[in-house]
């Protein structure tokens, strides 16, 4: 059990693409080094590096990547003999002659590390790269192999670490002149004392290269480093950083394009919290909206009155959550008959949202406090992801579902009449799984009794481009023929799946084109008329409890006089600033 760390890491990410695709200083999806004509921009160490890897506040001793294979229990063992020639170490020496600092991040597995690493990958900083040498480590057949080390020292050690232990109590001490040295009388090359119990030459090309002075190999396991050697400390006539390790939010600039440049494909580093984050933008042709999806983390959901403060509060305060009874359900033909129940816990504030539940709706000014910071949060959340210039009114209703273990909420879409075009949702407890696709009848471009769908087609319908093109010819032949022969246009409806062949496909689902895990605190953002027109989704809930609290604009007008609630729904008061 290592100690928490003495602070947090200003660029952290959960997953190493997350890290490659935002941060410019390391893009290697694989391997622990990115370097480029003979410079070494940053190193990643994670895991079980060398069995005398070293890390403290200021000083990392490392291997040179490569020559590792797994043994046959899978650990990673020396396999090759490393070369002072290899192309990183070559990078790094130049790094040395013209004092060039690089960057180190460090995995959560990594187990040199003083503290905990509290993320995936976190990103320690600026590092000065001092000493290069080789050694023997043991491997694979009992040999000893030559191993390339480094050394590194933290660049301005005059302020504290983040990755310090929490306990330490201040700065270690350490003493500002070279570890000691010895010249080998064979080679009469100079090499530190590294090790505490010897000094050997740690010139590859020497014949007495790992020898101890009585001529035998030294040992090739684990040893202690000389103390001197670790609190020696190399200062550099200019220690400044070439830049901050939090790449800026990107500028993508007002000129005709810039949207189009690469910046747009690169993920963002949070300015408050330090997280990389991917970027997750599908575009899909002929559908006008856009989908959200905005990531919490625990910095976020531990804010006052945010996601933690409200799930405690969704279990403890009378949310005035029931099973209710669907009247909507009611249909013709339909088993579901009268007094049978939703299968989730719902209730409504603000204004009555009538596809839901036949129970009147309660006024904000009722509500528990989550709701109302739920809805405040959630407008928040649409001004700052959506155009603002489109959003013209706050949510004015808020429906809360809980959602006990099993349950889910089946493909459905959000677009029915009366609705304004966004809706947002905040989740909270258990994990869920979001999935989104065509409906049935624009995939298949007809109907469950084919007839063909009279709305305008739109791409990645079943039968690909191909398909689409003979599809969207067709329709626009029907705008002409409706105007003028009515029953020629219905007869042509029923007439064109046949054509096409897509009368024996119409029963046939569509692929997800999205699927989305939703953890706790996360928020899901909707906009636009043609996603609820043209896609529909579904809503699986992994864990025990989840709560879902959704926030749409129900337009008055469309509401019937003796549907308008008997109070007044009055505008967002907490205004949440983020």
């Amino acid at each position: 059990q290592k100690p928490d760390p003495l602070g947090q890491p200003l660029v952290w990410a959960d997953s190493r693409q997350a890290l490659c695709e935002t941060v410019p200083y390391f893009k290697k999806p694989q391997g622990g080094c990115h370097q480029n004509d003979r410079h070494v921009y940053a190193f990643l160490f994670d895991g079980v590096g060398h069995c005398r890897e070293y890390m403290d506040n200021d000083v990392i001793i490392a291997r040179a990547g490569g020559s590792m294979e797994p043994d046959g229990s899978g650990t990673m063992i020396q396999a090759k003999h490393q070369s002072m020639s290899d192309a990183q170490v070559q990078a790094v020496m130049n790094d040395i002659e013209l004092q060039n600092p690089l960057i180190i991040i460090c995995g959560d597995k990594n187990t040199a590390s003083p503290s905990k690493i509290p993320h995936k990958y976190c990103v320690l900083g600026w590092y000065k790269p001092i000493l290069i040498w080789a050694e023997k480590t043991a491997g694979r057949g009992g040999k000893s192999w030559t191993t390339v080390k480094f050394r590194f020292e933290r660049l301005q050690p005059e302020k504290p670490a983040w990755h310090a232990p929490k306990n330490m109590g201040g700065q270690r001490q350490y003493q500002m002149s070279p570890a000691r040295k010895n010249v080998c009388g064979k080679c009469h090359k100079t090499s530190p004392q590294v090790y505490l119990l010897f000094w050997s030459c740690l010139n590859p090309q020497c014949e007495l290269f790992w020898k101890l002075a009585s001529g035998v190999d030294a040992p090739s396991g684990t040893l202690d480093y000389d103390p001197a050697f670790l609190l020696a400390r190399n200062p550099w006539p200019n220690e400044e950083e070439p830049f901050n390790v939090k790449p800026p939010l990107p500028d993508i600039g007002n000129a005709i394009g810039d949207n189009l440049s690469y910046i747009n494909t690169r993920g963002i580093c949070c300015p408050e919290c330090g997280r990389c984050y991917k970027v997750y933008k599908y575009t899909f042709d002929g559908i006008e909206g856009n989908f959200v999806h905005a990531i919490a983390n625990n910095k976020i959901n531990r804010e006052p009155r945010a996601a933690d403060e409200m799930l405690i509060a969704m279990q403890t305060e009378d949310m005035r959550l029931q099973r209710r009874s669907d009247s909507n359900l009611q249909t013709k033909g339909s088993e579901i008959e009268s007094g049978d129940f939703m299968t989730a816990f719902s209730v409504n504030y603000g204004m009555p949202y009538k596809f839901v539940s036949s129970v009147a709706s309660l006024p904000f000014e009722e509500a528990p406090w989550p709701v109302t910071e739920c809805r405040s949060r959630l407008n928040w959340a649409a001004r700052t992801f959506l155009d603002d210039r489109t959003l013209d009114a706050d949510f004015n209703e808020a429906l809360i579902l809980a959602y006990m273990e099993g349950q889910k909420m089946e493909y459905h879409d959000d677009g029915e009449e009366g609705l304004g075009p966004r809706i947002a949702t905040l989740s909270l407890g258990g994990k869920a799984k979001m999935h989104v696709r065509m409906k049935m009848k624009h995939y298949t471009g007809c109907s469950k009794s084919g007839i063909f769908t009279p709305e305008r087609p739109v791409p990645g319908g079943i039968g690909g481009k191909d398909m689409d093109k003979r599809r969207l010819a067709e329709w626009e032949k029907l705008q002409t023929l409706k105007e003028v022969d009515r029953a020629a246009y219905q007869a042509r409806l029923k007439e064109i799946p046949r054509e096409l062949g897509l009368f024996e496909k119409r029963m046939k689902k569509a692929d997800d084109l999205v699927t989305v895990s939703l953890s706790h605190g996360d928020i899901i953002l909707m906009e636009g008329y043609d996603i609820q027109k043209y896609l529909e989704h579904k809503v699986v809930a992994k864990g025990y409890l989840r709560f879902a609290l959704t926030c749409r604009t129900v337009l008055a007008n469309h509401l019937k006089p003796e549907e308008l609630p008997k109070y007044e729904v009055r505008p967002d008061s907490h205004y949440y600033q983020g």
